[in-house]
């Protein structure tokens, strides 16, 4: 199970993907602090495959919008494909 936090629902919070494996007793980060996310989307059939929207942050720099892809429910993301140059349409 997976939650986004720091969305208009979770005000207050700092943007992250939690995920837990225990039924939602314990939580954990799943991306730390390398990237703001916007939205999630898990596959029906294999939840470990996730596509996650995110800003790429920047110190001193605006975000960069980014879609990222995981195959093993988070432990390792790929690079991303920056979304405004690579993909049509915004986040």
């Amino acid at each position: 199970m997976y939650a986004l936090t720091g969305s208009k629902y979770f005000g207050g919070q700092e943007k992250d993907l939690l995920k837990t494996s225990d039924g939602g007793k314990t939580w954990r980060s799943i991306l730390g602090n390398r990237r703001a996310p916007v939205a999630i989307a898990i596959n029906p059939i294999d939840p470990n495959i996730i596509y996650l929207a995110a800003d790429k942050v920047r110190p001193g720099a605006p975000p960069l919008e980014y879609l990222f892809k995981t195959t093993d429910g988070g432990e390792t993301w790929d690079d991303g494909v920056r979304v405004v140059e690579d993909l049509p349409g915004r986040i």
